[in-house]
């Protein structure tokens, strides 16, 4: 049963996720929800991101040409390669006594899942999920890119880890 507890709880832990994520840059549309007993979270490293998209396009669409690919139906999904996720469960979240405990479980939870970040296991979901990497990039290079998002993301999560003392 659902108290009014529970609710706002869930309701702060929301916020803290959408700010967390929007504060630190790890995500466009701050991709939060609700489901079956857990909030859950999609995180990707939106400055570096786009970083990346804009150097990789000239040498991307030169590729392309000359792999005779086609440019937007073959370019690789960098969005995919680097985005991560987590969950908070709910009844995680209604122990919680104060505002600022929830938060604090909500920046754990996001710089856990970001330390979580794989960068074997993202290469798997690249060539099961057919991202394109494999036309533009030799393996060497898409784990390089890889780790550049594992990189990046620790020192995110530490970052959060130190803000907010845990």
């Amino acid at each position: 049963m659902i108290t009014e507890s529970n609710e706002q709880n869930t309701a702060i832990a929301l916020s803290a996720v959408n700010d967390i994520l929007r504060e630190y840059h790890l995500n466009y549309d701050a991709d939060v929800g609700v489901l079956e007993g857990e909030i859950f979270f999609l995180i990707q490293p939106a400055e570096l991101l786009g970083e990346i998209i804009e150097s990789a396009y000239p040498f991307e669409k030169k590729r392309s040409e000359h792999l005779n690919l086609d440019i937007e139906e073959d370019m690789p999904n960098h969005w995919e390669a680097s985005t991560t996720g987590g969950s908070i469960t709910l009844s995680d979240i209604v122990e919680c006594q104060s505002e600022s405990e929830v938060r604090s479980l909500a920046a754990e939870s996001i710089s856990i899942s970001m330390q979580n970040y794989d960068v074997h296991q993202k290469m798997q979901d690249i060539r099961l999920n057919d991202c394109n990497f494999e036309k533009f990039y030799i393996k060497d290079e898409i784990m390089r890119e890889l780790q550049r998002y594992a990189d990046w993301y620790s020192v995110q999560a530490r970052q959060i880890r130190s803000d907010f003392q845990i």
